[in-house]
């Protein structure tokens, strides 16, 4: 027979009725903070934490506080662990971005088979709206054919770190208070003449 005693130093009231649940420790991680922006899916930064969970964390929840205020709430299941973790906060109303059609041009190619030709111009824009720097990670997606429709152009300013795969490109910018990031994409597609093409 194997038996544990765990002495609680505080005052506690239970119902004899029902089933108690005893914090029996509290630990402390320290977790930064980053904001993602993906101004095609939301006009808003997702606010989030990353932590690195070690061996002892045991399955839980824990509390994320930001600023001193507490912030999120989360259940950790312990499948994570040496490694990063990202807790998901909120939406971010200081980090705004936005998507805009620019210029667009249309014609028809004469030739064997009739092709229509379409090229627009993009502009991604994230600002913040803070009066603080803010560290940024942007993602924007690349284009994608399918059917009759061919991508023959596809140019983005400025140049992404890293293409995720998938379609996904991604930025780390800094951005200063009040400060606004662009980018810049062109696509050109080509579909046969008469095609009803939703891009």
């Amino acid at each position: 027979r194997i038996s544990t005693r765990f002495e609680v130093k505080r005052q506690m009231t239970l119902d004899r009725f029902k089933p108690a649940l005893i914090v029996l420790f509290e630990r402390e991680y320290e977790a930064r903070e980053i904001v993602l922006c993906y101004p095609e899916l939301s006009q808003k930064g997702y606010l989030s934490a990353i932590f690195k969970p070690d061996m002892d964390l045991l399955p839980g929840n824990l509390r994320v506080f930001l600023n001193g205020e507490l912030s999120a709430e989360y259940y950790f299941n312990g499948s994570v662990r040496d490694a990063e973790d990202t807790v998901f906060l909120g939406f971010d109303p200081f980090i705004v971005g936005d998507v805009k059609v620019i210029n667009q041009t249309r014609e028809d190619i004469k030739g064997k088979q009739p092709l229509t030709r379409e090229k627009r111009e993009y502009v991604i824009s994230i600002q913040n709206l803070r009066k603080t720097p803010t560290d940024l990670i942007i993602y924007a997606r690349k284009p994608f054919a399918a059917g009759n429709v061919n991508v023959t152009k596809f140019e983005v300013y400025p140049k992404p770190k890293a293409d995720l795969g998938d379609g996904l490109l991604v930025w780390e910018k800094r951005l200063q208070g009040g400060e606004k990031f662009e980018i810049r994409r062109v696509v050109e597609i080509t579909y046969p003449k008469g095609s009803i093409v939703n891009w």
